[in-house]
């Protein structure tokens, strides 16, 4: 009788210390390390503003990254850790317990508020740029890692294929969701003539592609105060995978909006401008915008341009170019660092840009109306040398003329086209204010020294 007690007692001992009794077979212990391994970064937004509201804080829409398992089993995320920095690879310890499911996705709240919950991670996302990397914390190995570029407001970026390659910008962000099922994409939206005069019909194409066929496409379109009016879009041949409808002719002064909507087969479907809460396509019937760009960028000044009303200071500054063969008049044109105010400077009256010509602007804050007869280039705001946004608007509630966004300036450091106005833009020593744009503006340079 003892000895069976003994046997019992025995057998109860080995049974308890095996894994299978305490942890689920999906998740054997044996396999847990090379089901980790296989982890990988899947997708990602450092510029969240409507996309993705947090659970735990209605009203926030932090910064957020994604997680996949391409595995058959669940996966414990137990010994992992998350971090916006290589040389800290421990920063943010995954709470133990936290699992991702076969085959499925787990998005964490870059907001940099730990306290909500195991969840949401101590550091948020620079839009700028930087680094995400997932890390086994025994060993400090990284399981996965990316460094990204500047991030576009409300656009993420992920894995085309879920866990796979390549990395692309997702206009439709799918976070907790795979990638690969995609709704349909808009893009190249044209609008013929750009500028239509009274009595002018006006054609819009775009662009429209879907891999698992289109149901319908269209484009809805209406004026202040008017019910809007939804027009079908048909395929032209002129275009592969091109659209077109016809919007009917306004007279002078009536502002059109319109935006596409394109639904595929399986119900996805596809926006453009992306969000209803974007500013949708906009025309002014007889405006005739001149054709200006912002040809050149300072937003670090500290010896290479002087103030000509104060030479001990040296101002922000924009170049604005006009390529044509004839002066252009600045009257009723805006400048702005805020694409929600996009009147927030008010050119002076009598202002002109000379043909082929530049005229400058210094963004110091510093235009008191008053001094406009004497000060008329200075402009009611600076820029940030973090980065920041200029514009070149003819009308509020238009596209502007011309527009920059750039991230982080290095000191005397200047955003400028070469060719002037139609080259893309560099960041680069070769500043040239007031004269045309140097042709190293498009050579490779060493980092620029500079100072915090």
């Amino acid at each position: 009788m003892l000895f069976r007690l003994l046997l019992i007692v025995g057998v109860l001992a080995i049974v308890l210390m095996s894994p299978s009794a305490w942890w689920p077979a999906s998740a054997d212990t044996t396999n847990l390390a090379p089901a980790q391994a296989n982890l990988r970064i899947n997708e990602f937004m450092a510029s969240n503003s409507t996309t993705l509201e947090d659970p735990d804080e209605p009203g926030a829409f932090p910064d957020w990254l994604e997680l996949y398992n391409p595995g058959p089993n669940p996966v414990r995320l137990d010994g992992l850790f998350l971090s916006d920095n290589p040389n800290r690879p421990t920063k943010f310890a995954i709470a133990d317990g936290v699992t991702i499911p076969a085959r499925g996705f787990l998005v964490f709240y870059a907001d940099n508020d730990p306290e909500k919950g195991p969840l949401h991670t101590n550091f948020a996302l620079n839009r700028q740029t930087g680094y995400i990397g997932l890390f086994h914390g025994e060993s400090d190995t990284v399981i996965d890692s990316y460094s990204y570029g500047f991030q576009e407001t409300d656009i993420s970026e992920g894995r085309q294929v879920d866990g796979g390659l390549p990395w692309r910008f997702f206009e439709t962000p799918t976070p907790g969701a795979t990638n690969t099922i995609l709704p349909p994409n808009i893009s190249n939206v044209q609008q013929t003539p750009a500028q239509p005069m009274a009595g002018e019909t006006v054609t819009v194409t775009a662009i429209i592609n879907d891999d698992r066929g289109l149901s319908s496409a269209i484009l809805t379109y209406n004026l202040p105060g008017a019910n809007p009016v939804t027009v079908p879009m048909s395929a032209t041949s002129e275009l592969e995978s091109g659209y077109l409808a016809i919007i009917p002719p306004f007279p002078d002064g009536a502002l059109v909006s319109y935006f596409l909507v394109a639904t595929d087969e399986d119900g996805l479907t596809a926006r453009s401008p992306r969000l209803e809460s974007q500013r949708p396509y906009r025309y002014l019937v007889g405006l005739q915008a001149p054709t200006l760009y912002i040809n050149e960028v300072m937003a670090h000044n500290t010896g290479v341009l002087k103030n000509p009303r104060l030479p001990d200071d040296f101002p922000d500054w924009v170049e604005i170019y006009n390529p044509g063969d004839e002066d252009v008049s600045l009257d009723g044109l805006f400048l702005t660092d805020n694409p929600d105010a996009p009147t927030k400077y008010p050119i002076p009256s009598g202002l002109t840009v000379p043909a082929g010509g530049f005229v400058l602007f210094y963004a110091d804050n510093n235009n008191d109306s008053q001094q406009w007869p004497v000060w008329p280039h200075h402009t009611n705001f600076a820029l940030a040398r973090d980065g920041e946004y200029v514009g070149l608007y003819a009308h509020a509630e238009l596209a502007p003329i011309d527009e920059i966004e750039f991230g982080y300036q290095s000191t005397n450091g200047v955003m400028a086209r070469y060719p002037d106005g139609t080259g893309p833009w560099v960041h680069t020593g070769c500043y040239s204010p007031g004269e045309p744009n140097e042709p190293c503006a498009v050579q490779a340079h060493l980092p620029l020294a500079s100072s915090p």
